[in-house]
């Protein structure tokens, strides 16, 4: 019995061991942004598309439905996107059905192109400051550098078997598209 219960004790802070650390974890997502625009130098919109690449394993994202939050500074702004939580007229949760979300089940090496939401400004804020838009455009400028940050809370992810992660990247500049010529009849 002594000898049993010594093997126990010798064998169970083996369980629960965190792993070597020669063994390199990687995140289940990678981020990619990118920023073009249509009409170069001549007041052309600027556009900002993103991606989610899994890298380690499965992944369940979401593509649809978000909010975007821009915090900006001079010379740097951060986009968050992150899922869309809307209350009715007496402060109830409206929750959305999955097919709205655009989930994608990703295997590695997949990739999933996200919706990026447009945004108007806080009330009360600089449209000018806070607006995704200006922010986009001023980094397809090359004025700002431009982090986009995905986030899928712990709740959202068990809710709608999606994975629970935060993923950032800056977002690279494109090479500028040129308007298309006016059609003449």
């Amino acid at each position: 019995m002594l000898h049993a219960l010594m093997i126990l004790l010798v064998a169970a802070p083996l369980t629960g061991s965190a792993p070597p650390k020669d063994v390199d974890m990687k995140p289940p997502l990678t981020l990619e942004a990118s920023l073009s625009s249509l009409g170069g130098d001549r007041g052309g919109r600027a556009f900002l598309s993103v991606r989610l690449v899994a890298t380690a394993g499965e992944a369940a994202v979401m593509t649809d439905r978000f909010t975007a939050v821009v915090e900006r500074t001079e010379a740097k702004a951060t986009v968050t996107i992150r899922p869309t939580q809307r209350k009715d007229f007496q402060g109830r949760a409206v929750v959305p059905s999955v097919s709205t979300l655009g989930v994608v089940n990703l295997q590695p090496n997949e990739v999933a192109a996200v919706s990026v939401p447009t945004t108007d400004a806080p009330p009360g804020a600089n449209p000018s400051v806070n607006n995704l838009d200006a922010a986009v455009s001023a980094a397809a400028a090359g004025k700002l550098e431009l982090t986009v940050v995905y986030e899928v809370p712990d709740a959202w992810a068990k809710r709608f078997g999606l994975t629970a992660t935060t993923v950032s990247g800056v977002a690279k500049i494109t090479e500028q598209k040129e308007k298309p010529a006016a059609r003449q009849p």
